[in-house]
């Protein structure tokens, strides 16, 4: 997968966790360390990336909404012990994925 694909920053989603990853752009990409299971990338276009054992991406054909990236963001936040998730919004996909990086800088 070519890296003129991604729309960053993105999000690393691990499945069956709520916790996030936030991925700047290609460097921070570059310099991700996966953790074992299976994840995947989610960017700002929305689209979903498979992480193969590799660190390869292979996109998936489907992409989340702003609502079920915000889902996503709100179970985050409440891992990091933010009150009130339910008031988290976002305008955009964009917006939503930026939040994340604000979270982890709590």
């Amino acid at each position: 997968m070519s890296d003129h694909a991604i729309h960053w920053p993105a999000i690393i989603h691990h499945a069956g966790d709520d916790e996030l990853e936030y991925i700047a752009d290609q460097q921070g990409w570059n310099f991700w360390h996966p953790s074992h299971g299976k994840s995947r990338l989610i960017d700002t276009a929305g689209r979903i990336y498979t992480i193969t054992s590799h660190r390869k991406l292979q996109a998936e054909g489907t992409s989340l909404s702003l609502d079920e990236i915000l889902a996503l963001v709100r179970a985050h936040a409440m891992l990091e012990g933010i009150c009130c998730t339910t008031k988290i919004g976002a305008a955009n996909i964009h917006a939503a994925i930026t939040l994340v990086a604000s979270l982890e800088q709590k």
